[in-house]
């Protein structure tokens, strides 16, 4: 059963909102990119490539599935993260941002050739906001509610925020995009805590046999 968020976390993640929002007028679109491809190494891309997995959506499946027979409530209100996340993207993406250039075109059509590596499979459009960002953060916020500590809680955040910003070094995404992330991530937080204090989802006890054998009798 997921918890709540400490005070101190709270604090810190208003913190970092409104330091991201600084951060938006302090650096200039592309210059963290090209920043970070100035210190590509083999090494580098392998350890980038291999956080950023934290961030695909495919982890959803992979962390839902077990959920459904330790406990019921809580694999409900992990889908209901799922949804909203999923929505909030889709709006951006399929709605608003779907022509916006990724970095490689950006830089292209201004004549500058990134640095990129073989193993990365680089995508051109649809740049606003980043999933995988937005999945990370969702996934951050998640396991934060299943520790009590806020030093697990935030340790797991910067975990997952290492693997957000990877979108920005492997150059598939610019920090706006990332932090665009960050915020859907929060709203999506928010909202499905709304949806659980009215529904009181977290309240349905068992996993899925136990449900499954309720169902039966």
């Amino acid at each position: 059963m997921t918890g709540e968020l400490t005070q101190a976390t709270r604090k810190t993640l208003i913190s970092i909102f409104i330091l991201s929002l600084l951060l938006l007028f302090l650096i200039s679109k592309g210059d963290l990119v090209l920043a970070f491809n100035d210190t590509y190494s083999q090494a580098s891309v392998l350890f980038f490539r291999a956080i950023n997995m934290l961030g695909d959506g495919l982890l959803f499946a992979i962390i839902g599935v077990p959920l459904l027979f330790i406990r019921f409530g809580t694999t409900i209100y992990f889908a209901l993260l799922i949804i909203i996340q999923t929505i909030l993207v889709r709006i951006f993406k399929d709605g608003i941002s779907a022509s916006w250039p990724r970095p490689i075109s950006f830089f292209s059509e201004r004549g500058i050739d990134l640095n990129i590596a073989n193993e990365v499979n680089i995508h051109t459009v649809d740049s606003f906001p980043s999933g995988h960002a937005t999945t990370a953060f969702t996934l951050a916020l998640f396991f934060m509610l299943l520790v009590k500590k806020t030093k697990w809680q935030l340790a797991i955040f910067f975990v997952f925020t290492v693997a957000a910003v990877a979108r920005v070094y492997l150059a598939q995404h610019f920090l706006i995009d990332v932090i665009a992330g960050y915020y859907c991530a929060l709203l999506t937080y928010l909202l499905a805590q709304l949806i659980n204090d009215w529904l009181n989802i977290q309240s349905v006890k068992g996993n899925l046999l136990t449900v499954l054998n309720i169902q039966k009798s």
